[in-house]
């Protein structure tokens, strides 16, 4: 649905219907489609004295992607505009563009020469063309929702800050029709970055749409992860709960559409990850064991409250391994364990957040062999814990209960020495919040119509 080529050549600008052209019935000068088409008659080139072919719009995805970010960002933000009033609404896209002739960047627009008895149309509008992929890079620049309307009909709705798109099909083609006078905001992320030259906007939204992400290894050596280089993960290769917890999830440079499944895939680990940290944290600080650990939570925990984050650093003793398992403890409390630390989560970079995830990891390393008392395989100790961690996903999946994991997490505390394989669970935790967090942040939920679109080759579409 959604991808058929249109059959269609250009022969010295000059647009040739192949199939599906409609006869000109013996009284077109009075339908309301020439009433139509002479309300544009200072823009179309229509001449009721020798009424013989008109121009139509043609908006190339090159000419979208030519037009400056900003100045369509500043557009799109009015909220000023006014229903249509042309008969095309392909002219009521090109001045959201800013592209008609009297406008700023008028000199792009390509205008296509059509004979009238061949001009494509629906009901009594007519039509100009819109590259597919032109249309989906407006989406990512501007779109707030991808929504199927209602019902039966099947039509694809793009809400955005430059108006609403409808796609749909008749008589085995695909139109489209915009109308400007339905917006929403502008988007939060996406149009103000910088563009990647090295990536085109659409190469980046097909591989999304696709199934891939971008991401680092987490498991880079400390302080070489930004030269550590970016790679795109294939499609269903990785379970996305791993993903969540190998890897780092790179920022793109513009928005892109995360298919419905995996979507709610990423909704459930960020579900699942707040939970866990709540378990966990619960845990830490309620026990009343080990003595010496369960006093500098305390002490760190009052330093917090009375001096606030900045100050919750034992300054005045000799930092140990007690005091760094504690402090592992606590940020996972400030962070994580409340609306406000989840809120500001995902702003963290990724070198941060692989920095804090090491430094964790080395804390309970340290920590769990001193209060074990033994020598320990921390290779086994840390692939033990990621097994455990996928064993509770899966049983939450079925049972999700914050209760329910910490419960389980309980079970580890048969020995109190065991507290950092507790708090193991919480920074994995605290790692796939943050890559859940940044997959939904980047990417907007869309249902399969429109991932198939957006995958398809770019053709011409009617849009009227």
């Amino acid at each position: 649905m959604f991808d058929r080529t249109n059959h269609a050549e250009f022969t010295n600008n000059q647009f040739i219907e192949i199939q599906n052209a409609t006869p000109s019935p013996p009284d077109l000068a009075k339908t309301r489609l020439v009433e139509s088409i002479e309300r544009d008659s200072h823009l179309n080139g229509y001449r009721p004295e020798d009424p013989t072919t008109i121009k139509v719009p043609k908006i190339t995805f090159d000419i979208i992607s030519c037009l400056p970010v900003v100045a369509q960002q500043r557009y799109g933000t009015s909220n000023s505009m006014s229903p249509t009033n042309y008969g095309s609404c392909a002219f009521d896209l090109a001045q959201s563009l800013n592209l008609l002739p009297s406008q700023e960047y008028g000199v792009l627009l390509s205008m296509v020469e059509v004979e009238l008895h061949k001009v494509s149309r629906y009901n009594d509008r007519y039509c100009g063309y819109l590259s597919r992929h032109g249309l989906v890079l407006l989406a990512s620049r501007y779109a707030q929702r991808v929504s199927m309307a209602s019902g039966t009909s099947g039509n694809i709705v793009l809400d955005t800050s430059l108006g609403r798109f409808n796609v749909f099909e008749h008589d085995y083609r695909t139109y489209i029709h915009f109308d400007s006078g339905i917006r929403t905001a502008a988007p939060d992320v996406g149009v103000d970055k910088e563009r990647n030259e090295s990536m085109p906007d659409m190469d980046v939204i097909r591989r999304v749409a696709g199934g891939q992400h971008l991401v680092r290894d987490l498991y880079a050596v400390p302080g070489t992860i930004s030269t550590t280089p970016q790679e795109w993960t294939q499609p269903g290769s990785v379970p996305i709960i791993k993903m969540a917890i190998s890897s780092l999830l790179q920022d793109l440079e513009c928005s892109v559409f995360l298919p419905t499944k995996a979507a709610k895939e990423w909704e459930q680990v960020a579900q699942f990850s707040c939970d866990m940290l709540q378990a966990v944290t619960e845990i830490f600080f309620s026990i009343e064991e080990p003595k010496r650990l369960v006093q500098l939570r305390d002490i760190l925990r009052e330093t917090m409250i009375r001096e606030g984050l900045n100050g919750a650093s034992l300054t005045g003793y000799n930092k140990g391994v007690e005091q760094e398992v504690a402090e592992v403890g606590l940020v996972l409390k400030l962070m994580l364990g409340n609306p406000e630390g989840l809120s500001k989560t995902p702003a963290l970079s990724f070198d941060t957040i692989h920095r804090m995830v090491f430094t964790d990891f080395a804390a309970l390393c340290n920590g769990h062999t001193m209060l074990r008392a033994a020598t320990l395989d921390y290779a086994k100790l840390h692939d033990t814990s990621i097994k455990r961690f996928f064993a509770l996903f899966e049983a939450y999946k079925t049972h999700k209960s914050a209760d329910r994991l910490e419960e389980e997490l309980r079970k580890l505390l048969h020995k109190n020495e065991n507290i950092c394989l507790v708090l193991w669970q919480g920074v994995l935790g605290k790692m796939a919040y943050w890559n859940a967090r940044k997959a939904l942040q980047l990417g907007i939920e869309a249902p399969e119509e429109w991932i198939q679109f957006a995958l398809a080759q770019d053709s011409d579409i009617l849009i009227g």
